[in-house]
């Protein structure tokens, strides 16, 4: 416990700190910050803004400060969250083009891990989840596994509860599973 509060405290003072997801070990920082949002792509080699971030969060309403949440969107949420699965959806029109990169969608996540979970809360707003390792990597679920450019201030050790898979990535948007993972099958029984 004492190690989430520090990574948040972390967090909130525009540092980075890498946290176990669902399926692979996150690279964290304020969505709010562009400053960490720029230490977060240099970390993994590329230029901030180039590629998009994936945002983790730990609730609905936080969702409603990234992206455009109609009601049929915000069902499928609450159907299928917390779990390892990632949505795209539509940015808002205050989320910086640093997350979304060339994209107008950006990759939502609230994840069942209960470590990452408790990070965000105790930060108080969403987080990059972009997986911690260089760009064009391999994910991680063991820390000592850990690769980057630039070191994070802090490592929460936990495990990722479906480690070995993939997230299953939907576009909501388009109404199509971008990538199949853990989950696909419940998200096709909801989405077709």
């Amino acid at each position: 416990m004492d190690q989430i509060i520090s990574a948040a405290k972390i967090l909130k003072r525009g540092g980075i700190v890498i946290y176990p997801g669902d399926t692979y070990y996150a690279l964290g920082a304020s969505i709010y910050d562009d400053q960490a949002i720029r230490q977060v792509a240099a970390a993994k080699g590329f230029s901030a803004g180039s590629k998009p971030l994936p945002v983790a969060v730990s609730n609905l309403s936080q969702v409603e400060d990234i992206v455009h949440l109609g009601s049929d969107y915000r069902a499928v949420l609450q159907e299928i969250w917390p779990g390892p699965v990632m949505f795209l959806l539509p940015k808002g029109a205050s989320t910086s083009p640093l997350l979304s990169g060339p994209s107008n969608l950006i990759g939502v996540i609230q994840f069942q891990n209960t470590t990452a979970q408790e990070l965000i809360q105790r930060a108080g707003f969403p987080v990059t989840a972009t997986s911690a390792n260089i760009s064009g990597q391999s994910d991680t679920f063991r820390p000592d596994e850990i690769k980057l450019k630039k070191p994070a201030e802090a490592t929460l050790k936990g495990v990722c509860l479906y480690a070995g898979q993939d997230l299953t990535i939907v576009d909501l948007f388009n109404g199509r599973i971008v990538q199949d993972g853990a989950w696909s099958e419940r998200v096709e029984r909801l989405i077709y």
